[in-house]
């Protein structure tokens, strides 16, 4: 059973493994996920749409500030909820928005964005500079994974992604988050899967390695997480390989995880 929407622009502060506090912007949609990848572990199920009814900048404006007229104590300012944020035709301007507000009310707080890559290639330097924290999602080292994994929507290969998340992390340190799951029998840490992926890693060349595995409902039911041994492991060899610093964030039981957030 997959996880209910966001129905607010604003939701939390909610306690994230890797972010703390983390406030979360969705600018999606209140009624609907778009986005452009179908990955088979989405919480929040299936993926219809590529486009919709987005959030307009100033009800994300008024949203934000409201929250602001009764803050509560966050960490981060993140750009996540029903979807992939950068497919938001004003994305660039509500960043600039947010930063604004963020520089008025609370200038120590980063601003975070979550997203899959997808979009990477149409993001500009200066939109991406506003953005304290850049969290892309790489989940497959090679074509086959990546169409069986994140199942994209658009048109989109790997080669392009990875090329994007390049260019980006040559002008910015960027963090990259990987996803990694037994499905059908196969999966996207053993053998050719993980010697594609290193490469792709020292490709990037990203300033830190975010993994970890599914502890949450799944899109589909062929899904598995792998255990946290594993993902230590994992942690060991992908930064002995890579020299890049990685973080594995381990799954923990459903009663600790209760109102945990990513």
């Amino acid at each position: 059973m997959p996880l209910p929407l966001k129905n607010e622009i604003i939701y939390g502060p909610v306690n994230s493994k890797r972010l703390g506090r983390s406030l979360g912007i969705n600018i999606i949609s209140a009624k609907e996920k778009i986005c452009s990848f179908n990955c088979i572990y989405c919480q929040y199920g299936i993926t219809k749409k590529t486009s919709g009814t987005f959030f307009s900048t100033e009800e994300i404006e008024k949203a934000l500030v409201d929250f602001f007229n009764n803050p509560r104590s966050i960490d981060y300012l993140t750009f996540s909820g029903n979807g992939e944020p950068t497919l938001h035709p004003e994305f660039a301007r509500i960043v600039k928005k947010v930063k604004e507000l963020r520089d008025k009310y609370a200038p120590s707080v980063p601003i975070a964005l979550l997203s899959n890559s997808s979009n990477i290639i149409n993001l500009s330097y200066e939109t991406l500079e506003m953005i304290d924290v850049k969290i892309f999602k790489l989940d497959a080292g090679n074509e086959e994974l990546f169409l069986k994994i994140n199942r994209p929507l658009i048109k989109i290969t790997l080669e392009e992604i990875v090329k994007g998340l390049k260019k980006v992390a040559r002008k910015f340190p960027i963090t990259i988050q990987t996803m990694f799951i037994i499905f059908n029998n196969e999966n996207n840490y053993e053998k050719k899967a993980l010697k594609d992926y290193l490469f792709r890693i020292k490709e990037i060349n990203p300033a830190f390695i975010q993994i970890y595995s599914s502890d949450r409902p799944v899109a589909e039911t062929n899904v598995s997480p792998i255990t946290n041994e594993k993902l230590k492991k994992l942690e060991e060899i992908i930064h002995k390989k890579t020299k890049v610093l990685t973080r594995a964030y381990l799954n923990v039981p459903l009663a600790v995880r209760l109102g945990l957030e990513r």
